[in-house]
């Protein structure tokens, strides 16, 4: 169960706190991988007009990318 499913169904207990954090914690980490699938997402007719220095930042920004989501499964 997800942290914000116990966070909801929570009942004022001690590990209250405990939940919070766990659900702000899962939060952020699908707010960085959509974060990394938004620089990821680069399509093919973007690429084909863009200068080698354009296509040399569009790759150092997947690289960080890799480095904030490193777990995605490339298709």
């Amino acid at each position: 169960m997800s942290a914000w499913m116990d966070l909801v169904n929570a009942d004022g207990s001690d590990g209250w706190l405990e939940l919070c954090n766990r659900a702000l914690v899962e939060v952020q980490e699908e707010t960085l991988r959509r974060a990394a699938r938004k620089i990821r997402d680069v399509g093919v007719d973007e690429w084909e007009g863009m200068s080698d220095a354009a296509r040399r930042i569009r790759q150092a920004r997947a690289a960080v990318a890799d480095l904030i989501d490193p777990d995605v499964e490339e298709s």
